[in-house]
């Protein structure tokens, strides 16, 4: 796919000297050698998606399928978190469906609260009246993490209906996500933070006071009104060496908003 979207480009414009690879996992690395093999006359960067979000602040937040916290600092590019779903991505829309799925499992064998995660939990999962989510829950976890991360929207409608298991998840959550972003602030003076990805951008009125809540100093919470290609092109040229104009963030999104 991206060998046939560079093809694509060249097919018009002249040339291309340099492209910028914002990819979640660690796949992106044995991405780049066939690109390299194809267009040896290109220059690729690689990093985590979270780059895509971070735009012209320090401080960097991805809360998607997985979350990061990416900082940009003197030495380049670090990152705090992004383990995994198998070790653990706080606030991320694996972490609360899973969550969400844990809880309902508790309260089908007396462990936890009742919940109005229940019945949304079990329609999802399609799981039979009279029947127990413990009996279903393994094959819809196992197909792809993409469904448990669906789930997340659960969580947070139940949330804003009041129920207390699922207000829980969401302040639990968020509380371990700032750890990470905490961290990142020994090392900045940052004052605004951007945040990207499907969960945050969707549920930014529960998240942003939370996230205040649990910064360990006042910050400013933003989301972008361009999508992550921005940031790709942004961090591309900087990779590069490249001047960013002071009217390139109008000029992009004069062209973007016009395809």
């Amino acid at each position: 796919m991206l060998q046939n979207g560079i093809r694509k480009c060249l097919s018009q414009v002249q040339k291309i000297e340099s492209c910028f690879l914002g990819i979640a996992g660690d796949e992106r690395k044995r991405l780049v050698k066939p690109l390299e093999e194809e267009f040896p006359d290109m220059s690729f960067f690689e990093e985590n998606d979270a780059v895509n979000v971070l735009e012209n602040n320090d401080i960097g937040i991805i809360m998607g399928t997985g979350s990061m916290v990416v900082l940009r600092d003197r030495t380049g590019i670090r990152t705090f978190g992004g383990y995994g779903c198998v070790i653990g991505d706080p606030a991320s829309g694996f972490s609360f469906g899973k969550e969400a799925i844990k809880a309902v499992l508790e309260a089908e064998d007396g462990l936890g609260s009742a919940t109005l995660l229940k019945g949304p939990i079990r329609k999802k999962i399609n799981v039979p009246d009279g029947a127990r989510l413990y009996d279903y829950y393994g094959p819809f976890c196992r197909s792809e993490s993409y469904n448990v991360a669906s789930l997340s929207a659960v969580v947070f409608d139940c949330a804003k209906q009041g129920d207390k298991v699922a207000n829980g998840i969401v302040e639990t959550e968020v509380r371990s996500l700032m750890r990470q972003v905490n961290a990142a602030l020994k090392d900045s003076s940052a004052t605004r933070v951007s945040v990207g990805g499907g969960v945050a951008v969707h549920n930014r009125e529960i998240l942003f006071p939370l996230m205040k809540k649990y910064a360990a100093k006042e910050l400013e919470f933003v989301c972008s009104d361009l999508p992550p290609v921005y940031g790709a092109c942004l961090e591309c040229l900087r990779k590069s060496g490249r001047k960013i104009g002071a009217n390139f963030r109008e000029n992009f999104s004069v062209s973007f908003r016009s395809k």
